[in-house]
């Protein structure tokens, strides 16, 4: 599931990309930050397991294991997507930066309500973990033990950033808002539903695993991770119902007809009526 989603993005992104390619004007108006925020989302998980894809000659030949080597190749295999999906992404943002001709008032408009957003949310996260850690400080260490211990506070961190890449497409959004009449179909329909689908679906498999899949069955958290996202009843409600807007969102305001300014439609119909003298 994690392969086919991942490709499933590649595939997102190269329609975007030959959307941009096809209509040149829409690039300006495409969220230099929302691209940079989802590069981010595929480059995360390639630093994280950067020795799964360079294993070393010598654990290949003298590991006994021949079950761990297995393992390996799967993840060889999971992180081939993410890297491919990482490049195309990188490839949008390019298209998206070069192409940039308007003002950047609206791209600062975006870092100014996104930033101090994505900095208050990561302050909350890492008071929720100390609050957390005291509270498992003082409660029974035997019983700790057995349920296991508390997530460490980088691994709540990129929890915190999963949510983030659910809601990539909040940059947009207030992109198309701060333009205004001005705004143009800049983000083709297969990327924004395509991409609020992959992020949405492995929320709809973790409330179905909570009631069909055994608590004992570890395998399936690997397409729900609990320490990789942040899943539970309330969020796995809360957050495809916040795509499932943002994506709404970007729908009306692409679809909704534009207006242009009062000047542009006067000297359209021939320039300024003249004054009568009377």
């Amino acid at each position: 599931m994690l392969v086919a989603s991942t490709t499933l993005s590649c595939v997102f992104t190269i329609l975007q990309i030959l959307h941009t390619k096809r209509n040149p004007k829409v690039a300006p108006a495409t969220s230099v930050t929302m691209l940079a925020v989802l590069s981010m989302g595929y480059l995360a998980p390639l630093v994280l397991n950067s020795e799964v894809l360079f294993v070393s000659r010598r654990s290949q030949y003298y590991d006994s294991y021949p079950t761990r080597r297995r393992l390996e190749i799967n993840e060889v295999m999971m992180r081939a997507p993410t890297l491919i999906a990482f490049v195309l992404q990188l490839r949008l943002l390019q298209l998206a930066w070069s192409g940039r001709r308007i003002s950047t008032v609206s791209e600062k408009a975006v870092l100014w309500i996104c930033l101090p957003l994505y900095i208050l949310g990561g302050v909350v996260a890492a008071v929720v973990h100390m609050i957390k850690a005291r509270a498992a400080a003082r409660s029974d260490p035997w019983a700790m033990n057995m349920r296991g211990g508390p997530a460490a506070i980088w691994q709540d961190l990129v929890s915190y950033a999963g949510l983030i890449q659910d809601g990539f497409l909040l940059p947009q959004v207030i992109l198309n808002a701060s333009l205004g009449g001005a705004r143009a179909r800049a983000i083709s329909p297969w990327f924004y539903m395509g991409g609020t689908m992959i992020r949405v679906m492995p929320h709809v498999y973790d409330a179905i695993r909570s009631q069909i899949y055994q608590l004992t069955m570890r395998s399936s958290n690997l397409y729900a991770s609990p320490r990789g996202d942040l899943f539970g009843v309330a969020w796995d409600v809360v957050i495809p119902c916040g795509a499932a807007l943002l994506a709404l969102l970007l729908f009306l305001q692409q679809r909704l007809p534009r207006t242009e300014s009062l000047p542009s439609q006067r000297r359209r119909l021939g320039g300024y009526e003249m004054a009568s003298n009377i």
